[in-house]
């Protein structure tokens, strides 16, 4: 039998047992690295700083360039036109942009000059995407007749904010694309993805399996190894981003099919695999 005085040194003893414990987990806890090594001597912690410093780095702001819009309204007859013109840009960059949106003015207003419809082409202001190096721009079309849409397109530059140049996608990936490698990578990359998202957009759910193999054949068949097969792009966050007109892909009434390839990693592959 256990006496008042045997209770109380038995609760004194698991109470000081407590407090040893705690002091040891207290004590581990502050001893364990920050980050667990990836082999000896915790040579694994600088890597996954660098990965991190790296990742933390593609998503900082830089300040928006020194770009500014203005309203060019126009028109004659059935037609006319609304468009965002873009003036601060790099000389060279400038004068690139103003030839492309003349040519899709000029080819709108030769389509329907003669017509006897009302027609209008209006560009929105273009969205800019902004990286440590690379600036990109994007720029959507839309088409009316009678007040109502019947086409969308876009226009896209990305230029070298540093040199104040165009910048080509072999030049992002930094490959000399000898054997058109950049643009085989891309088909290849980027096939599955255009069919998913396809798929997708339709809403096929467990019926896909026989529609998806039509859909990959059709995109197999379109999507060939050409640079104006990948003319729509931007860069952002470390990420180049392609938009395809789905219409060229499957006949139906879709919104614009956008898919994405991390940039570091494709320079890496296209490296590893030149010929």
């Amino acid at each position: 039998m256990i006496d008042l005085q045997d209770k109380r040194i038995y609760t004194y003893g698991g109470f000081i047992l407590a407090l040893v414990l705690l002091a040891l987990t207290v004590f581990s806890f502050f001893q364990k690295p920050k980050y667990e090594p990836l082999g000896k001597d915790n040579s694994g912690q600088k890597v996954i700083e660098e990965v991190n410093t790296a990742e933390n780095a593609s998503l900082k702001s830089y300040p928006r360039p020194d770009i500014s819009t203005s309203l060019d309204v126009s028109g004659k007859n059935n037609y006319s036109t609304k468009i965002f013109r873009l003036t601060g840009l790099p000389e060279s960059v400038q004068a690139v942009v103003y030839a492309d949106i003349e040519k899709k003015k000029t080819s709108f207003i030769n389509k329907y000059k003669n017509g006897s419809i009302v027609v209008s082409l209006e560009g929105e202001s273009p969205t800019i995407y902004q990286s440590e190096q690379y600036v990109s721009i994007v720029m959507y079309f839309s088409e009316y007749a009678s007040g109502e849409l019947v086409k969308k397109t876009l226009l896209c530059w990305t230029y070298d904010s540093e040199a104040g140049k165009i910048v080509s996608l072999p030049q992002v990936f930094e490959s000399e694309n000898k054997n058109n490698e950049v643009f085989k990578y891309l088909v290849t990359s980027l096939r599955q993805s255009i069919v998913g998202v396809i798929v997708d957009k339709l809403a096929l759910g467990i019926d896909a399996g026989g529609y998806r193999t039509e859909i990959d054949a059709n995109v197999g068949n379109v999507l060939t190894a050409e640079e104006k097969n990948f003319s729509n792009w931007y860069l952002k966050d470390g990420w180049a981003f392609f938009i395809f007109d789905p219409i060229v892909f499957v006949t139906y009434s879709l919104d614009d099919i956008e898919v994405s390839i991390n940039v570091e990693a494709s320079k890496l592959y296209l490296k590893n695999h030149a010929k």
